[in-house]
């Protein structure tokens, strides 16, 4: 899937000096990996919510419904 993406100037300066150093080969790769890395913050959370729901025999609950982390709105 492909989404663009506008970047605040402050915020796309950080990444393209973050690729400039070689963080990343590029600032998709640099961005895609930022998220990556908070999905995977996420998982463990997620795991237990859903072996939870099982448990219980109902079904998935949203992070908002359960009281779990919500993901930073993006504005």
């Amino acid at each position: 899937m492909e989404t663009r993406v506008t970047l605040r100037p402050g915020v796309a300066r950080f990444v393209e000096q973050m690729v400039r150093m070689g963080e990343a080969s590029s600032a998709e790769a640099y961005v895609n990996a930022l998220i990556e890395e908070r999905i995977a913050s996420y998982d463990p959370w997620f795991r237990r919510k859903l072996a939870e729901a099982a448990a219980a025999g109902v079904g998935g609950s949203t992070g908002d419904e359960a009281g779990g982390p919500k993901p930073p709105r993006l504005t």
